[in-house]
Protein backbone atom coordinates (compact mmCIF):
# COMPACT_ATOMS: atom_id res chain seq x y z
CA UNK A 1 0.00 0.00 0.00
CA UNK A 2 1.21 3.42 -0.65
CA UNK A 3 1.02 5.67 1.75
CA UNK A 4 1.31 9.27 1.21
CA UNK A 5 4.57 11.27 2.61
CA UNK A 6 4.51 13.85 5.11
CA UNK A 7 4.59 16.56 3.35
CA UNK A 8 1.49 15.46 1.36
CA UNK A 9 -0.74 15.14 4.29
CA UNK A 10 -1.66 18.99 4.77
CA UNK A 11 -2.48 19.32 1.27
CA UNK A 12 -5.10 16.61 1.80
CA UNK A 13 -5.95 17.47 4.92
CA UNK A 14 -6.57 20.82 3.14
CA UNK A 15 -9.04 18.88 1.19
CA UNK A 16 -11.32 18.29 3.88
CA UNK A 17 -11.44 21.57 5.77
CA UNK A 18 -15.40 21.87 5.39
CA UNK A 19 -15.29 18.15 7.70
CA UNK A 20 -14.38 19.04 11.58
CA UNK A 21 -10.93 18.35 11.71
CA UNK A 22 -10.73 19.19 15.33
CA UNK A 23 -10.91 17.12 18.61
CA UNK A 24 -14.52 15.69 19.21
CA UNK A 25 -14.61 17.62 22.37
CA UNK A 26 -13.98 21.21 20.59
CA UNK A 27 -16.22 20.21 17.78
CA UNK A 28 -18.86 20.18 20.25
CA UNK A 29 -20.82 17.58 18.39
CA UNK A 30 -20.61 13.75 19.04
CA UNK A 31 -18.25 12.50 16.65
CA UNK A 32 -15.35 9.27 16.99
CA UNK A 33 -12.05 9.94 17.51
CA UNK A 34 -9.34 8.36 15.29
CA UNK A 35 -8.18 6.21 17.59
CA UNK A 36 -11.87 4.87 18.57
CA UNK A 37 -11.76 4.12 15.32
CA UNK A 38 -8.73 2.87 14.53
CA UNK A 39 -9.03 0.24 17.96
CA UNK A 40 -12.38 -1.16 16.68
CA UNK A 41 -11.01 -1.53 13.12
CA UNK A 42 -7.84 -2.96 13.96
CA UNK A 43 -10.20 -5.66 16.43
CA UNK A 44 -12.84 -6.61 13.66
CA UNK A 45 -10.58 -7.08 11.43
CA UNK A 46 -7.80 -8.91 13.46
CA UNK A 47 -9.28 -10.47 16.90
CA UNK A 48 -7.32 -9.68 19.87
CA UNK A 49 -6.76 -12.91 22.63
CA UNK A 50 -9.86 -13.79 24.52
CA UNK A 51 -11.99 -11.61 22.15
CA UNK A 52 -15.65 -13.07 21.63
CA UNK A 53 -16.29 -14.08 17.72
CA UNK A 54 -19.72 -11.39 18.60
CA UNK A 55 -17.11 -8.99 19.79
CA UNK A 56 -15.44 -9.29 16.64
CA UNK A 57 -18.14 -9.06 14.57
CA UNK A 58 -19.85 -5.83 16.42
CA UNK A 59 -16.01 -4.18 15.68
CA UNK A 60 -16.50 -5.41 12.62
CA UNK A 61 -19.52 -3.74 12.27
CA UNK A 62 -18.71 -0.62 13.54
CA UNK A 63 -15.98 -0.22 11.10
CA UNK A 64 -18.34 -0.97 8.25
CA UNK A 65 -20.84 1.70 9.55
CA UNK A 66 -18.06 3.98 9.85
CA UNK A 67 -16.48 3.27 6.14
CA UNK A 68 -20.24 3.25 4.64
CA UNK A 69 -21.31 6.15 6.24
CA UNK A 70 -18.16 8.51 5.49
CA UNK A 71 -17.90 7.03 1.47
CA UNK A 72 -22.26 7.55 1.30
CA UNK A 73 -21.79 10.91 2.47
CA UNK A 74 -19.00 11.80 0.19
CA UNK A 75 -20.80 10.79 -3.00
CA UNK A 76 -24.01 12.92 -1.62
CA UNK A 77 -21.41 16.13 -1.56
CA UNK A 78 -20.20 15.00 -4.63
CA UNK A 79 -23.84 14.86 -6.53
CA UNK A 80 -24.81 17.83 -4.73
CA UNK A 81 -21.46 20.21 -5.93
CA UNK A 82 -21.38 18.37 -9.42
CA UNK A 83 -23.20 21.21 -11.10
CA UNK A 84 -21.11 23.30 -9.07
CA UNK A 85 -17.47 25.11 -9.82
CA UNK A 86 -15.09 26.20 -7.59
CA UNK A 87 -13.71 28.23 -10.46
CA UNK A 88 -14.92 29.37 -13.48
CA UNK A 89 -14.19 26.53 -15.69
CA UNK A 90 -12.78 24.14 -13.48
CA UNK A 91 -15.36 22.05 -11.95
CA UNK A 92 -15.39 20.31 -8.59
CA UNK A 93 -14.03 16.95 -8.28
CA UNK A 94 -14.45 14.17 -6.06
CA UNK A 95 -12.43 13.88 -3.34
CA UNK A 96 -11.82 10.63 -3.90
CA UNK A 97 -12.70 7.74 -6.12
CA UNK A 98 -13.28 4.18 -5.23
CA UNK A 99 -11.89 1.14 -7.71
CA UNK A 100 -15.02 -1.26 -8.51
CA UNK A 101 -14.52 -4.72 -6.21
CA UNK A 102 -12.92 -2.80 -3.52
CA UNK A 103 -14.37 -4.41 -0.04
CA UNK A 104 -14.50 -2.97 3.44
CA UNK A 105 -11.89 -5.21 5.07
CA UNK A 106 -9.36 -3.37 2.25
CA UNK A 107 -10.90 -0.21 3.51
CA UNK A 108 -10.36 -0.60 6.81
CA UNK A 109 -7.03 -1.36 6.52
CA UNK A 110 -6.17 1.56 4.12
CA UNK A 111 -7.90 4.10 7.12
CA UNK A 112 -5.80 2.28 9.73
CA UNK A 113 -2.66 1.90 8.21
CA UNK A 114 -2.80 5.63 7.28
CA UNK A 115 -4.17 6.82 10.65
CA UNK A 116 -0.98 4.77 12.43
CA UNK A 117 1.46 6.46 9.93
CA UNK A 118 0.05 10.09 11.28
CA UNK A 119 0.16 9.36 14.70
CA UNK A 120 -0.27 13.25 15.14
CA UNK A 121 -4.28 13.06 14.06
CA UNK A 122 -5.05 10.61 16.33
CA UNK A 123 -7.82 13.07 18.42
CA UNK A 124 -9.44 13.99 15.07
CA UNK A 125 -12.69 13.35 13.87
CA UNK A 126 -12.40 9.57 12.83
CA UNK A 127 -13.98 10.59 9.56
CA UNK A 128 -12.17 13.10 8.20
CA UNK A 129 -8.86 11.38 8.78
CA UNK A 130 -11.05 8.17 7.04
CA UNK A 131 -11.39 11.07 3.58
CA UNK A 132 -7.78 11.64 4.04
CA UNK A 133 -6.45 7.85 4.12
CA UNK A 134 -9.00 7.56 1.03
CA UNK A 135 -7.80 10.54 -1.03
CA UNK A 136 -4.60 9.43 -0.52
CA UNK A 137 -5.08 5.95 -1.56
CA UNK A 138 -7.47 6.40 -4.03
CA UNK A 139 -7.20 9.44 -6.13
CA UNK A 140 -9.48 10.28 -8.55
CA UNK A 141 -7.43 10.18 -12.57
Amino acid sequence: MRLPTRSAIPAILGLLSGLALVSPVAAGVPSVAVEDAVRFCETGLRPVTGQSERQTREQRLNCIVLIDSVVGTVAQLAVLASGNEAVPGRPIRAVFCLPSGVDYPELAETFVAFAQANPDYKRRVAAAIVVAAFAARYPCR
